[in-house]
């Protein structure tokens, strides 16, 4: 079974909620939150945690090490998932992103040297990871991976 190393911001509760409840029979999902003893009440903006903050960089890079793919769903920039795509990246796992189209997030250049795949759905990532289907699963690959930085996407973003 994959292990998959759910990231992202602290506040995005829902997201981590919906993978569980959808994907965690097919994968094994690693929380960094629940394996760090966080709870986070994203409506009052509140996170009570036991751990000091380096004991929890220090667990969340051992789950990192002991993952077969690093998910993180981006729907701001924080700077601790930014971190964990790095630390990730240099632990040679594949490390797949989920954006909204509508943002430009997925054309950023550090972003996309760094990441495996790039998906504008939790769905779309998740059913590619769980599919078994190798000719689905390069259709699902084509369908949701965008073409970065080619000469005409270069020409458009950059205006060169």
């Amino acid at each position: 079974m994959l292990k998959v190393y759910l990231a992202g911001s602290i506040w995005e509760t829902c997201y981590r909620e919906y993978v569980t409840k959808t994907y965690g029979k097919q994968l094994m999902l690693i929380d960094p939150l629940k394996e760090n003893g966080v709870t986070v009440n994203s409506a009052e903006k509140i996170v009570d945690r036991s751990k000091e903050g380096w004991e929890i960089v220090e667990l969340d890079k051992e789950l990192i090490d002991n993952s077969d793919i690093f998910v993180a769903y981006i729907k701001e920039w924080t700077a601790g998932t930014l971190m964990e795509v790095m630390y990730a990246y240099l632990c040679q796992i594949p490390i797949y992103i989920i954006v909204n189209p509508e943002e430009v997030l997925h054309h950023d250049i550090w972003l996309s040297y760094h990441t495996t795949e790039f998906f504008f759905n939790i769905d779309e990532c998740f059913d590619y990871m769980t599919c078994k289907d190798q000719e689905k699963k390069g259709a699902l690959q084509k369908e949701t991976t965008p073409k970065y930085f080619t000469p005409e996407v270069k020409k458009e973003f950059l205006d060169i």
